[in-house]
């Protein structure tokens, strides 16, 4: 349980964190550099972005897990560059994962119809202001039998946390405003 954790052992996760944070940001510099020896810049879209965030001992834990529906966990990293794009510009609005393939298509000019997801570039461009006034977010957890989990439905001022498959005896309800770390409920 890494609660429990020492506090010796709390600073090596954390080293062993930040090294594979410092790993990756050297292959991304790479990867940029070779755009630009390359001159690749004007004929080349950049996305980064991640499947889902990790507890660095917030709320005394490390990890992730269906337990921990957080933001810290949740959310997730989006950054595109578009050669035509703005630059500079941050978007707070609600997306979801299954946003990025309409908003890809569109980047490339490739027509698509019937997917799931909305095209989040029309908020970069003006074109609207948000795409959904809230996010659901699920996350499995596997033992025996059938898979459980937890999933979260999110707006600017809630967060609704509860599990799935079954009755949940202790759903989650934090008020945001209020309470932005989500540790009173």
């Amino acid at each position: 349980n890494n609660r429990d954790a020492t506090p010796e052992e709390q600073a090596r996760i954390k080293a062993l964190y930040c090294g594979e944070v410092t790993f990756v940001d050297e292959w991304v510099g790479t990867f940029l550099h070779k755009l630009d020896q390359l001159d690749l810049w004007d004929d080349t879209i950049v996305i980064f972005t991640s499947d889902h965030g990790t507890q660095l001992y917030d709320q005394t834990r490390f990890g992730k897990g269906a337990d921990e529906m957080h933001p810290f966990s949740t959310r997730i990293p989006l950054t595109i560059r578009h050669p035509d794009g703005p630059r500079g510009t941050k978007m707070n609005a609600f997306v979801q994962s299954h946003d990025l393939l309409p908003t890809v298509l569109r980047l490339l000019d490739v027509p698509y119809a019937n997917v799931d997801g909305q095209d989040a570039w029309t908020l970069v461009t003006g074109e609207r202001e948000l795409l959904r006034d809230h996010v659901v977010t699920g996350w499995a957890s596997f033992g025996s039998g059938p898979a459980g989990g937890r999933a979260s439905v999110r707006d600017d001022e809630w967060n609704y946390v509860t599990s799935i498959h079954e009755e949940d005896p202790v759903p989650e309800l934090y008020h945001l405003p209020g309470d932005p770390d989500e540790l009173l409920q």
